[in-house]
């Protein structure tokens, strides 16, 4: 389930254009992802928490294990967002730091 998320209006304005993207689109498209959740920040993510500059991420199911698409989203959000201090996928096993 995909709480509101805490986070600074850079952070969800990156996040927004993302999910947004012809990408992000693709991935959509193929995990076949329902139709109200393509192009939403809670179609891709089930928690979005930003704290003292640091950001972390948990993946929907879904969306969890398709290769390269959180080293992506890494990527994109320090390019967008460069004051974030550090970016973390959180999982069950623990956190990776992106």
């Amino acid at each position: 389930m995909f709480s509101r998320p805490a986070y600074s209006a850079s952070v969800g304005q990156a996040l927004t254009e993302f999910v947004e993207s012809d990408y992000a689109r693709q991935v959509f498209n193929f995990l076949r992802v329902d139709g109200a959740d393509r192009g939403q920040i809670g179609g891709m993510f089930e928690t979005v928490r930003q704290r003292d500059g640091k950001l972390e991420l948990t993946m929907t199911r879904t969306c969890a294990n398709v290769e390269g698409l959180v080293d992506r989203i890494a990527m994109y959000l320090r390019a967008r967002v460069p004051r974030l201090r550090g970016i973390y996928q959180m999982h069950k096993d623990g956190m990776n730091i992106l």
